[in-house]
């Protein structure tokens, strides 16, 4: 599943971001960073900068699987992301045509559940309330994902109080449950890998807790994820290794669009 020059193909199907720190074009910075061929089919055309949002522009489901069929049909893709999509009947789609074709690649999936950016706030998405959250019922289309990774905020709309153990096992998907959201006074951060199968380990991976902010950071981490996956490596591998990615994403300079530096220094 690689291009003739042994780059393997990755999957995008996300958003457009006009500022290019989110959505289809982060994630495919994050593939070529990561020396993966990128592919993108675009659910939305929002209106956005990196620290103000303005309106979704979702694009029709017709429209979104016309574009999902054409790159299915020509390229043998190593492993694919969901980011921003309409909702969880869109969600669900998405995956069942994937899987139509690649029944057994990795699908990470990414729940933003709504966009937004300010400087202030220094994060690049808020979820939506429970109510709204509603739209996106985990049974749908949870099960037909390899790996889900939401944030604090995002697991709570989605999940409630239930245990994340219990969520990854009932669905029989890993759940990465990021840990930028959580104490802001702790001085690291921690995302928990938690594996699709009842009593299987439980993965921590830990990074210092940066001063710095970024727009689009779960684009980014997805994206690593998948790119990592792609090539070869394994779950809680791809994991750590897109997490140290993020972290230094993060640190690459002070403003809220960060650099994706490739190459030498970045673990492939």
């Amino acid at each position: 599943m690689a291009t003739p020059n042994a780059r393997p193909y990755t999957l995008t199907i996300a958003g457009f971001d006009p500022s290019g720190g989110a959505g289809v074009l982060a994630d495919c910075k994050t593939f070529e960073a990561l020396n993966t061929q990128g592919l993108a089919a675009l659910t939305a055309n929002t209106l956005q900068t990196e620290d103000r949002f303005v309106s979704p522009g979702f694009i029709g489901i017709a429209a979104v699987l016309a574009q999902l069929d054409l790159i299915l049909r020509r390229y043998p893709i190593a492993a694919a992301k969901v980011g921003l999509v309409q909702d969880g009947d869109t969600l669900r789609a998405l995956l069942a045509a994937i899987r139509a074709h690649y029944p057994a690649i990795p699908i990470v999936v990414d729940p933003v559940l709504k966009p937004t950016a300010t400087a202030t706030q220094g994060v690049e998405s808020q979820p939506n309330t429970n109510s709204q959250a509603a739209q996106y019922p985990p049974a749908l289309w949870m099960g037909m994902a390899t790996l889900v990774t939401p944030n604090l905020p995002e697991y709570k709309a989605l999940f409630g109080q239930e245990d994340p153990a219990n969520v990854a096992s009932t669905y029989q998907t890993a759940l990465l449950l990021k840990g930028g959201h959580s104490a802001e006074a702790s001085p690291v951060v921690t995302d928990r890998l938690y594996p699709p199968t009842p009593c299987g380990q439980v993965y921590q991976f830990t990074q210092p807790r940066s001063a710095l902010s970024k727009h689009g950071t779960g684009c980014v981490l997805s994206a690593a994820i998948t790119a990592y996956l792609a090539l070869g490596h394994g779950l809680p591998e791809s994991c750590r290794l897109a997490q140290a990615y993020t972290a230094r994403y993060i640190e690459s300079d002070s403003s809220l669009l960060g650099r994706h530096m490739g190459g030498r220094g970045i673990p492939t």
